[in-house]
């Protein structure tokens, strides 16, 4: 039986997102929303004048990045399995500003480090915004 009180599940993206193909938008309508932008502070506004107050984003490395870099994560929890495959892609992507050397470093505070089962659960706080480039007119 599901938690009687489910958030809002929020997709960002400009693309068509029809309702039968993704899993998110299979509850009661009233707890999914499609916002048609990649503009974070344009859907944080609207989500704040439906009354939300607090958000959890998950997404890849460019949404988390596009959050960091605008300064408004405050929490961060990465939840990761322990192994090596290939060269990989980054964990946060946000060209072209990502800190490449170690005086580009941005500290996390560490405040938890857990295992569940075979996976790891990293929580770090007070982040330091990503600066990102002023926007071409």
């Amino acid at each position: 039986t599901p938690y009687p009180h489910q958030p809002l599940r929020v997709a960002l993206g400009r693309r068509n997102l029809p309702r039968e193909r993704y899993a998110m938008f299979q509850g009661p309508p009233e707890q999914s929303l499609h916002l048609r932008t990649h503009d974070i502070a344009e859907a944080l506004a609207e989500l704040r004048a439906r009354g939300v107050v607090d958000v959890l984003v998950e997404g890849g490395p460019t949404l988390i990045g596009a959050f960091l870099a605008a300064g408004i994560a405050d929490r961060l929890q990465c939840y990761t399995a322990p192994a090596v495959l290939g060269a990989g892609l980054p964990g946060v992507h946000n060209d072209p500003q990502h800190p490449t050397t170690m005086a580009d470093l941005r500290r996390l505070h560490p405040r938890g480090l857990t295992a569940l089962g075979p996976d790891v659960l990293f929580i770090a706080t007070a982040l330091t915004p990503i600066p990102t480039p002023p926007r071409k007119a």
